[in-house]
């Protein structure tokens, strides 16, 4: 059976013993595995600092790909999962809605009401 799963690759990382001694019970205390410990972490880090971001909104014709395309970075965020739902079938999506789009995905406002303009004939 394969070890890998579809979407992931796979780190090695290299720690001094008594720091992956300690590690270790860390993530025993906390009853999550080590891997995803660190998978956590470095999500959170690559997310707050920005270097995990959308793909620019102007690759999109529909809002619902645009969405599609991004959803694992909207996991987390404030947009309920039948709004994000309703957005993927095509619906529109409410102005805090869009405006939580832009901030959770760091993308210009503007940008979005020019995919939902070319979403949505209003």
């Amino acid at each position: 059976m394969s070890r890998t799963r579809k979407g992931y690759t796979q780190l090695s990382v290299y720690l001094p013993t008594p720091i992956h001694r300690a590690f270790r019970t860390l993530c025993l205390d906390s009853e999550v595995s080590m891997t995803e410990w660190i998978a956590e972490k470095v999500e959170e880090a690559v997310r707050e600092t920005g270097y995990y971001r959308a793909k620019p909104v102007q690759n999109y014709d529909t809002l619902a790909d645009f969405v599609r395309d991004n959803l694992d970075l909207l996991k987390n965020s404030k947009i309920t999962q039948d709004h994000i739902d309703a957005m993927l079938k095509g619906k529109k999506p409410n102005e805090l809605n869009l405006l939580r789009l832009a901030t959770t995905l760091r993308v210009d406002i503007d940008e979005l009401h020019e995919l939902y303009a070319r979403s949505f004939d209003d």
